[in-house]
């Protein structure tokens, strides 16, 4: 066991040096984290002028380009974190020692309120840490949070958009068939715990975004500035796990055009 040298340190994940996450004044680029390699293909296709492609046997192919939004050219990247936050917490970490400190999250959950329906956009304003691996950083009595900047940005652009739109506390969880699909010998617990979350008002359910909330405050704390990380997720289930696929995509989509103008709005707001 050693401490790393963050100075001379290179990424064992994916492919990517200091310099590419150099721009936009001291900010650095605004990096899209989706959960899947195809989904930062997509965003990088759709949305980015310029691209650059730097590719990883691990499947976290690193998309560097730039956005063209309001009229400003900003610098921005996009890659996979994989599923679950053991995954995000390789990703995230050498992304952040790297010298990122812009991030989103634009994933899919499942709905947890009866009013949030299939084909609505969340934003999480902070996470229930029903995951460990963020337990290696902090304890528990911790809150993961997003920050206000991108909160409010959210807020704001959600005003703007035809589709339903809600902030609100979200629930990140390691197991998907224990918790969901009630695998296991613990189906009662999980029952139970489910029902609490849904009676807490909890608004939806997916798999990354605590420990990107944790993560972005343990290293502002330790590297002395402020890192910034949102979590926009597309409500693929309601009350049937998964949504009829034509209605899922187009969730997605809308997902992924509001993380998008989310972004912009940001690093318009912080030129």
């Amino acid at each position: 066991m050693q401490k790393l040298d963050f100075v001379n340190f290179k990424p064992h994940h994916f492919n990517a040096a200091r310099e590419d996450f150099l721009g936009n004044g001291d900010v650095g680029r605004y990096v899209f984290i989706p959960g899947s390699n195809g989904r930062a293909r997509e965003i990088a296709e759709k949305y980015f002028k310029n691209v650059e492609v730097k590719t990883s046997s691990r499947g976290h192919d690193l998309y560097l380009g730039d956005l063209e939004y309001k009229g400003h050219t900003i610098k921005v990247a996009a890659i996979s974190t994989g599923m679950g936050t053991p995954s995000v917490d390789l990703i995230l970490s050498e992304l952040i020692i790297l010298g990122a400190k812009r991030f989103l999250r634009i994933g899919t959950a499942g709905s947890m309120q009866d009013d949030i329906k299939v084909g609505s956009v969340v934003f999480g304003t902070a996470a229930v840490r029903d995951e460990s691996t963020s337990a290696n950083y902090v304890p528990f009595s911790f809150p993961a949070i997003s920050s206000l900047d991108l909160a409010v940005n959210a807020q704001n652009l959600a005003k703007t958009v035809t589709y339903p739109v809600y902030h609100g506390i979200i629930h990140s969880k390691d197991s998907l068939y224990a918790r969901e699909f009630l695998c296991g010998p613990s189906s009662d617990e999980s029952i139970s715990f489910m029902n609490k979350m849904k009676a807490y008002g909890v608004v939806a359910s997916e798999m990354e975004c605590a420990h990107v909330y944790v993560l972005s405050q343990v290293y502002s704390q330790q590297f002395g500035y402020q890192i910034k990380s949102g979590c926009v997720l597309g409500i693929i289930g309601d009350s049937s796990p998964f949504a009829d696929p034509a209605l899922a995509a187009e969730t997605v989509i809308r997902a992924v055009d509001f993380g998008v103008n989310l972004i912009g709005e940001l690093a318009v707001s912080e030129l």
